[in-house]
């Protein structure tokens, strides 16, 4: 297996913020408060950009993962 360089690494944590801000969110909304723990951190302006971020770690993950 190929060394990880720092980009992969940061793929991979900003696609464990996103899954475990999911995993909050889905529990919350169970319990009728539907807490956005992204949204609490990074408030209003920056959380679309968090979640971009996110969705962009895991394309290239995906492409990385099947191009090796």
């Amino acid at each position: 297996m190929a060394k990880m360089q720092w980009y992969d690494w940061l793929a991979i944590v900003l696609i464990l913020v996103g899954a475990l801000n999911w995993g909050i969110l889905g529990i919350t909304m169970w319990l009728g408060t539907g807490f956005n723990l992204v949204g609490f951190i990074f408030g209003t302006v920056l959380t679309p950009w968090i979640y971009t971020l996110v969705g962009v770690a895991f394309i290239v993950s995906v492409i990385r993962l099947f191009n090796k």
